[in-house]
């Protein structure tokens, strides 16, 4: 059986969580499968994670997102990091994944000058600042939706792309009236993507399993509504609603099981540089720097490669075991 190698993926793409720490709790959240309270973390500079860009992009890695836990809580760094690429004239393809409510306007105008292409992909799963306020789980959910939503306004204006992304949860933001009054938000408010995850469980995180919903379902329901563009992008497809605004529907790695991982993720990499191969069986990872960065992603891949050989086609996330199913 031939496993991982003529699967890879070939646009390389370098996820840099930088810090685990945020200013929301939404229930469902994964944690990208850590154990964030079991030990005090030591995050790099600045100047540490730059060097690793810096040797991603000599490596072919011309894809980097800016993620977390919460990335803006340290804005003066994505900042920063602007402005040193700027500088040396680098212009890779740029993604901040963000809940939005810390955007400012000195980063709308770093990300507005910034010659290469660089996108904001905001989490905002419901438009109802109630059902926000569930799925956050920290005080003042209206003032918070009402700053992020004028946030995401704000950006549009600057012209600079948007994905809203919303994780699909049961009797919160499901249901063809919820889903079409998302599609109707986006086009009202010249938003470039929608994207729908479905939800991912995890070990210990067992109670949110009532909230899971198919994409399948959501597809079904809309089947009239969106025209399918491509099925062909890693993990997710591709539509066009109105004939204007773009609809992903994403499912996660692990539903296409550890024989396919390679081809369908990215690198990602903790705040204290740390590259975990895999962020369910999360207990093993390889610390990283500028002089070893390659080296040590092979031997995470190599990781993967020995959890393809056990799994194949399934993997160990909770959902596909049949006792949930």
């Amino acid at each position: 059986m031939e496993l991982i190698k003529p699967k890879e993926k070939t646009n390389k793409s370098l996820r840099i969580s930088l810090t685990e720490k945020c200013n929301y709790k939404c229930f469902f959240c994964h944690e990208e499968g850590l154990d964030m309270k079991s030990s005090r973390k030591s995050n790099k500079t600045k100047e540490e994670v730059y060097k690793l860009i810096q040797e991603g992009l000599r490596n072919g890695y011309k894809d980097i997102t800016f993620t977390g836990g919460e990335p803006l809580l340290k804005i003066k760094d994505v900042i920063w990091y602007f402005r040193k690429l700027r500088e040396n004239n680098q212009n890779p393809d740029i993604t901040i994944v963000t809940n939005g409510e810390y955007i400012t306007d000195e980063l709308i105008n770093e990300v507005y000058q910034y010659k290469g292409k660089a996108k904001f992909n905001i989490s905002l799963h419901s438009l109802n600042p109630a059902d926000y306020g569930r799925i956050i789980c920290v005080p003042n959910e209206n003032r918070r939706f009402e700053k992020v939503t004028q946030n995401i306004q704000k950006v549009k204006k600057k012209g600079i792309e948007v994905k809203l992304n919303f994780v699909l949860l049961k009797g919160i933001n499901t249901g063809k009236e919820k889903i079409k009054e998302i599609l109707e938000y986006g086009l009202k408010n010249n938003v470039d993507y929608i994207k729908f995850l479905e939800l991912l469980v995890i070990e210990g995180k067992e109670e949110i399993y009532k909230y899971f919903t198919e994409l399948e379902q959501i597809e079904e329901s809309l089947k009239d509504e969106l025209i399918l563009v491509t099925d062909k992008i890693a993990r997710r497809k591709l539509y066009l609603y109105k004939n204007k605004l773009k609809i992903e529907m994403q499912k996660c790695t692990c539903s296409f099981g550890c024989n396919s991982c390679l081809r369908n993720r990215d690198v990602n990499v903790t705040a204290e540089l740390k590259y975990y191969p895999c962020f369910i069986l999360s207990n093993e990872n390889y610390e990283i720097s500028s002089e070893d960065f390659m080296n040590k992603v092979e031997m995470g891949n190599d990781k993967i490669r020995e959890y393809a050989k056990e799994y194949k086609n399934d993997s160990p996330l909770l959902i596909k075991k049949k006792k949930y199913i």
